[in-house]
């Protein structure tokens, strides 16, 4: 990943041309990260001990949202006809959480269904982003420069987090484990950024691509469904 992120600038911004200016800026983001599809609203955990301390979530792509942010360093090019384009290469920690409706205690004789309360998942994601993207400058408002930019997020997965709060058969526990369920998320970005001298504020959205609940269709659960999504906003500042 970060052989094609420096392959892409080097190439993106070696050619001198003449009426074009090229920008650099540092990108700090947050905003609303979750799931949607036909499990992202309540879940089971399934586990093989009292204490909970054995369990699996079985869909942890919730659409709730939890903290996330995004650091990043963008590079872009403008013509002389307002045309931008541009490559933003950032680190991500995305939260979102799922409510947990029962806990299923398999044992040996079968299992037991307890109903949860007050019971969630929170699941964060962190990724190496590269997000490509072409462009226009306008200056609707005098003094301001906004930027309309349109592009592809490739998500590589740096880890994964689970977090469940469990409250269930008159028990109460926390637990976190780590795992690699996906090693990419490919997703639709769409931003505004308006600048006012060095310093610009942005509002965008990543419409995700990745089913992250896909299996091969001769298996039952094949219409499992998971996408992310993020509605997001930012700081940014030019160097």
């Amino acid at each position: 990943m970060k052989n094609i992120f420096f392959l892409i600038l080097t190439t993106l911004f070696s050619i001198n041309v003449i009426g074009q200016t090229t920008e650099f800026s540092f990108h700090l983001t947050s905003g609303l990260f979750s799931f949607r599809g036909s499990e992202s609203g309540t879940t089971t955990i399934y586990t093989a001990a009292s204490d909970f301390g054995a369990y699996s979530t079985w869909s942890p792509f919730g659409k709730h949202s939890g903290f996330s942010y995004c650091l990043g360093f963008n590079a872009q090019r403008i013509t002389d006809s307002h045309f931008i384009f541009g490559i933003r290469t950032s680190y991500e920690s995305l939260s979102s959480s799922i409510n947990i409706d029962k806990v299923i205690n398999i044992t040996s004789s079968g299992g037991e269904t307890w109903d949860a309360y007050d019971s969630r998942t929170i699941l964060t994601n962190r990724f190496i982003n590269i997000f490509p993207f072409l462009g226009n400058r306008m200056n609707v408002i005098n003094g301001v420069n906004s930027d309309l930019i349109f592009g592809f997020d490739i998500g590589a997965y740096h880890s994964i987090k689970e977090h469940a709060t469990i409250n269930a058969n008159q028990k109460s526990y926390n637990t976190t484990k780590n795992s690699l369920k996906e090693k990419w998320d490919y997703r639709l970005h769409v931003e505004m950024i308006n600048y006012y001298k060095r310093v610009g504020l942005s509002i965008g959205y990543s419409y995700g691509l990745t089913n992250y609940l896909f299996v091969p269709k001769y298996n039952n659960f094949e219409k499992r469904d998971a996408r992310s999504r993020m509605l997001r906003f930012g700081l940014v500042y030019k160097i």
